[in-house]
């Protein structure tokens, strides 16, 4: 099956799926993300957003589930960012070439 990449905003409506006290600190990550200015940093807070969303799990305050929507929710934005950090920097390449 075919996945669909979710907006931001889908994003953050499935990571509100989660409890109060795991969506709060789930959606610092993800703003950071979003705001990464560079594919390292977006990197780093992905990999954050995964490790947080490990610990929860081992610790048992999210099921294997929560786990794997955090996670997926935080790749698929990924994704984007990396896509947007592209197209920023091939236009910023582009105008200097013309």
């Amino acid at each position: 099956m075919r996945q669909v990449p979710l907006t931001p905003e889908q994003s953050k409506i499935a990571l509100l799926q989660l409890p109060d006290e795991i969506d709060a600190p789930a959606n610092v990550w993800f703003d950071r993300l979003l705001a990464a200015d560079n594919f390292l940093a977006a990197r780093e807070m992905r990999d954050g957003g995964h490790a947080f969303a490990n610990e929860l799990q081992r610790d048992g305050r999210i099921t294997p589930a929560e786990a794997n929507l955090m996670r997926l929710t935080f790749d698929n934005q990924w994704y984007k960012r990396i896509d947007a950090l592209d197209a920023s920097q091939n236009g910023l390449n582009d105008e200097s070439l013309g």
